[in-house]
């Protein structure tokens, strides 16, 4: 996955939200908030929007397995 833009430290860095329909949760958000998307398969997009990056997955069940929040710390 390439890094569209700056880490900044000690703030999030990437969320990624397990979904049910990957189509429809496209069309929301890419509705709601402009975002575009690159798929990597079938059952994992990601997206960013200039400040936050993140992905979309269906690797795991929605929403029981919650989301994945990275945050960046400088080594």
């Amino acid at each position: 996955m390439a890094r569209l833009g700056p880490r900044l430290e000690n703030q999030i860095d990437y969320v990624e939200l397990p979904v049910r329909d990957m189509p429809r949760t496209k069309e929301f958000y890419g509705s709601a908030f402009g975002w575009k998307f690159e798929d990597y398969g079938p059952d994992y997009a990601s997206f960013f929007d200039g400040r936050l990056g993140g992905g979309f997955t269906m690797e795991r069940p929605a929403p029981a397995s919650g989301l994945l929040l990275v945050i960046y710390e400088r080594p």
